[in-house]
């Protein structure tokens, strides 16, 4: 067998690496989870916020981010670069645990509010379709519950 070509067994032991790994990251993710839904929405998003910012700047996606904030807005100085990347990962964190809280931040009334609501329930009143487009601002899941209280049927489409 040629130098250049591992053997199957070789070849399979990264997969198998990997494949361990991402049980261990799902079965902390699960128990982070299940911890979360005895906790308030807003101690679920501060702890979010927190392992986003202490977890975030480790990671390869870190390194990637500075070098396109860089390119980017070579203006600004490291230091602002910085924290704006601290934001990123705490908004990122707070995203991320939100999930386990999700369906209780929809019931919640008055958690979300809809800027400009009115125009989208008088289409809906009408049966009239409506397309909107939203900035992925906060958290973004939190758009279909905040819009199905308003009109239905409703149907999501992103890319």
């Amino acid at each position: 067998m040629s130098q250049d070509v591992p053997s199957p067994e070789r070849a399979a032991q990264p997969a198998a690496r990997y494949a361990f790994r991402h049980r261990v990251e799902a079965a902390w993710a699960h128990a982070v989870f299940a911890l979360a839904q005895h906790m308030s929405p807003e101690c679920v998003s501060a702890f979010g916020g927190w392992l986003g910012r202490a977890i975030g700047p480790r990671t390869g996606a870190n390194r990637t981010a500075a070098r396109n904030l860089a390119r980017a807005l070579p203006a600004i100085d490291a230091h602002a670069r910085a924290r704006i990347l601290t934001e990123a990962w705490d908004n990122f964190g707070r995203t991320m645990m939100e999930y386990a809280v999700l369906r209780q931040l929809a019931a919640e009334p008055g958690r979300i509010t809809v800027e400009g609501h009115e125009s989208l329930a008088r289409l809906a009143a009408e049966g009239r379709p409506a397309i909107l487009f939203c900035a992925h601002l906060g958290n973004w899941e939190m758009i279909p519950p905040a819009l199905a209280r308003i009109a239905k049927p409703l149907t999501i489409v992103y890319r």
